[in-house]
């Protein structure tokens, strides 16, 4: 609106006020002003005496001309609406009553978009002093943590406390698995303080060590996620592939102190690294700006980590090729010539394919199975089971990406 008024004032006298930043300043009390003005009238007149090279501003300015300058700002109101109802896996029809808080909520185009999201059947009223209910919230927090504190506790009274005020995780919290995924831990929009542990296990045979990165974030990819720190677990015991089970442990306490624990169910050993609250913290606008690129980019990480699977399997399975089928010594040697040579054209494959996708990797599965699994059934009796996909992170260092990078889509 500033702009507009300035553009018009341009206009009429030929004189250019965008420079000037004391008019500026003073243009931008009056339009707050006219701004307050149309939530209770139709039309309002922009005064500012001596405004620019001893010329006075008087620009008229009507309700339909300001929510038109200021239709991009209304409309961006409805996608925090969105965001909420979809993080507490709400609809629209179980809301049963809408508070309007803060000042701005006065304006009547406001109030129209609120009862057209909610699809209510008049404009919602307003049961709290819009001014003042941020303000007594901010004075709730205060009263609580002192109360937390030694002073409080020693000099507050007896008396019970009935409010209780939840604060909550802004981003997800979790580890970078061996695909390079993100495994969520800790969901977003979880309440404080918490406690969640989830179970994984090795990724080699006979792994002794174990790296694990923690990231908040959105991103199905871990590394386009916020790195808050890393731990390595070390003393597990030499075991089979999947073997070993290490539980790790997010703990967040009401501070936002967050510690993380990891612990190797057979042997007791442990590692933990503490996050304070301010490591890595972000703010509103970041957290803002990181759930957008979470959602618009969705579907680009879901085709990455397809892909990362995919390729993985299909490592998998050739390994198990090698180190059980083609090393039997009862294996026919015409049998042993065909699987080595169909093994020995998927290894060559798969080094060259760096941009295959994940169709095309599981095709190239299939066409090796096809192979393989006569002359499997042939030795054994039955087809070999598929391998599982490694659900945790390598020896030293976690998967991120394939070696060559070729997997990587763009920064963005």
């Amino acid at each position: 609106v500033v702009d507009y008024v300035a553009g018009q004032f341009k206009a009429k006298t030929g004189k250019d006020p965008s420079k000037d930043v004391k008019a500026l300043q003073r243009l931008k009390a009056a339009v707050e002003g006219a701004k307050r003005a149309l939530s209770s009238q139709v039309s309002v007149t922009v005064e500012v005496e001596g405004f620019f090279k001893g010329l006075d501003l008087r620009e008229p300015l009507s309700r339909s001309k300001f929510e038109h300058l200021n239709d991009d700002l209304f409309a961006k109101t409805l996608e925090p609406l969105r965001r909420v109802l979809k993080d507490a896996g709400l609809s629209k029809q179980d809301v049963d009553e809408v508070v309007l808080v803060g000042g701005s909520t006065r304006i009547p185009k406001i109030q129209q978009l609120i009862q057209g999201f909610f699809e209510l059947p008049r404009p919602p009223r307003h049961k709290v002093n819009p001014d003042e209910a941020v303000a007594v919230g901010a004075a709730i927090q205060g009263e609580l943590l002192w109360r937390g504190s030694a002073e409080g506790q020693a000099l507050a009274s007896s008396k019970s406390w009935d409010i209780v005020l939840v604060d909550v995780t802004p981003l997800s919290l979790g580890i970078e698995v061996n695909n390079g995924g993100m495994a969520v831990i800790v969901p977003r929009n979880t309440a404080l303080p918490t406690m969640k542990t989830q179970t994984y296990t090795t990724v080699h045979d006979h792994q002794t060590t174990v790296y694990i990165p923690i990231y908040q974030g959105e991103r199905s990819v871990a590394k386009k996620n916020n790195k808050l720190g890393q731990m390595i677990l070390s003393g597990i015991a030499p075991a089979p592939v999947g073997v070993p089970q290490v539980d790790v442990t997010f703990r967040i306490d009401a501070n936002g102190i967050l510690e993380v624990t990891a612990k190797d169910k057979g042997t007791g050993q442990a590692a933990s690294v503490s996050i304070s609250a301010e490591k890595g913290r972000l703010s509103d606008e970041e957290v803002e700006r990181m759930l957008q690129k979470a959602r618009r980019h969705a579907q680009q990480d879901q085709e990455l980590l397809m892909r990362r699977d995919a390729r993985a399997s299909l490592e998998a399975y050739l390994q198990s090729l090698r180190g059980s089928v083609l090393t039997a010594a009862k294996l026919p040697e015409d049998d042993r010539e065909a699987l080595e040579a169909a093994a020995a054209e998927a290894e060559e494959w798969l080094r060259s394919a760096g941009k295959a996708t994940a169709d095309e990797l599981r095709e190239r599965r299939a066409a090796l199975e096809e192979v393989a699994n006569p002359i499997v059934a042939r030795l054994y009796g039955t087809p070999m089971p598929a391998p599982p996909p490694p659900p945790a992170g390598e020896e030293g260092g976690n998967a991120e990406a394939e070696e060559d990078g070729s997997d990587e889509y763009e920064e963005y």
